[in-house]
């Protein structure tokens, strides 16, 4: 019931909200991405995912180090407006011809990559936004609760709409 205490202060409401809907669209292009990578492609979209992970452990051991000199709430957003750009990237080609195992890759990675830049600002603005410890605590089980309901809801929307 902790976690429901914490959305009743405006800004951990409001962030939740933010990472909530990003979260889902974060999974729905998961799924898409090995949609469109398995058409493409065929078994080689294993790829994919190592590719990923590197950029992600490469990508941490600078982006935390960056991201705590910057604004964090600001850091946040420019990163998921990035991110909701490039993941359009595929989708535009894909009107012209058939979406290349490069341009798939460099998507993937570059979504990775700016992921160590979010999460980290993340966990520098909750305290920001936590009036106290408690309410601090249950903001991080709600944001991490978010992420685990997220990877339901995403896929089972794109279920549903196909």
């Amino acid at each position: 019931m902790m976690m429901l205490k914490a959305l009743r202060h405006r800004p951990i409401r409001r962030l939740w909200f933010g990472q909530a809907l990003s979260s889902i669209g974060d999974e729905i292009y998961r799924v898409a991405l090995v949609w469109i990578a398995v058409g493409s492609i065929g078994a080689d979209a294993s790829y994919l995912t190592p590719a990923q992970s590197l950029a992600l452990i490469l990508m941490s051991v600078i982006g935390g180090k960056w991201a705590e000199h910057w604004d964090p709430l600001r850091t946040m957003i420019r990163v998921d407006l990035a991110r909701a750009i490039i993941v359009l990237i595929p989708v535009f080609y894909s009107f012209y011809a058939p979406v290349p195992l490069s341009i798939l890759t460099a998507v993937a990675v570059v979504i990775a990559g700016l992921g160590a830049f979010f999460d980290p600002a993340l966990q520098t603005v909750l305290p920001k936004f936590s009036p106290s410890r408690e309410i601090l605590w249950a903001t991080n089980g709600l944001m991490m609760t978010t992420i685990r309901l997220a990877r339901m809801v995403g896929p089972s929307l794109i279920g549903f709409l196909a």
